[in-house]
C-alpha cells in the first residue's frame, strides 16, 4: 500500500548533507529535505508501516530520533525507481 505523500517547503535553510558518510545520523528535518519535503506526520506513518520499507530510526535520547543517512538515501532511490 502506497501512502499519499504531502510535500512541504523548508522555511529554514540547512547545510546540505553532501559529503557526509553513509553512517551519519540525521535529524527529522534533514530526512524531510532528502525525501523531497515529506511531512513529519507522513514520515512517522511510513516508519510504522512495515510494507513501506522506510528506515527505522535510532533513538539517541528519550524522544530524540535520528536516521542513518545511507538508509534514507537508499529508500529514496528505491522509491524513485518504483
Amino acid at each position: 500500500m502506497k501512502l499519499p505523500i504531502k510535500k512541504r517547503v523548508s522555511k529554514r535553510p540547512r547545510a546540505p548533507v553532501g559529503d557526509l558518510p553513509a553512517w551519519s545520523l540525521i535529524d527529522l528535518h534533514r530526512v524531510q529535505d532528502l525525501t523531497g519535503g515529506i511531512s513529519r506526520t507522513t514520515i512517522h506513518r511510513l516508519r510504522k508501516d512495515e510494507a513501506a520499507g522506510f528506515p527505522k530510526p535510532v533513538r539517541v535520547l528519550k524522544g530524540n530520533l535520528r536516521w542513518k543517512l545511507g538508509e534514507v538515501r537508499a529508500w529514496v532511490e528505491q522509491r524513485d525507481r518504483a
